[in-house]
């Protein structure tokens, strides 16, 4: 199916989950862009798209990073966190709340994986 997910994050308690225009795009299948196309032309300029270097957007007013996945041998199942990792890098969030966070998730070998795609995308 379409893999679309909608996050809130906020450094103030969240008290309405609805998302009208979101801060923030992360664009790992064509089925997805495809689905939300209407967004892309709403987003402000100060909004970020993190998105597979490989997939055409709609044009928008927002900020696009491009991510190599392929070339950063970045697996399907580890995009997200990849996208995730650009958030932070652009200071969407920071790295050490991203570390924390997987931290309590992960543990041992997931836990390394996890901090090498990070890594990858935030450097060391």
């Amino acid at each position: 199916g379409h893999s679309i997910a909608e996050v809130v994050l906020d450094r103030q308690p969240i008290d309405y989950t609805g998302i009208g225009v979101p801060a923030i795009v992360v664009c790992v299948a064509a089925e997805g862009v495809a689905r939300r196309k209407e967004i892309f032309g709403l987003l402000p300029e100060d909004a970020l798209v993190v998105k597979d270097s490989t997939l055409p957007l709609p044009e928008t007013r927002a900020r696009v990073v491009n991510i190599d996945f392929a070339g950063l041998h970045i697996g399907a199942s580890e995009q997200g966190l990849a996208a995730l990792a650009v958030v932070a890098r652009e200071g969407f969030l920071t790295r050490e709340r991203l570390v924390a966070g997987l931290s309590i998730r992960y543990r041992g070998k997931m836990l390394d994986n996890a901090m090498t795609v990070v890594a990858r995308i935030c450097g060391r």
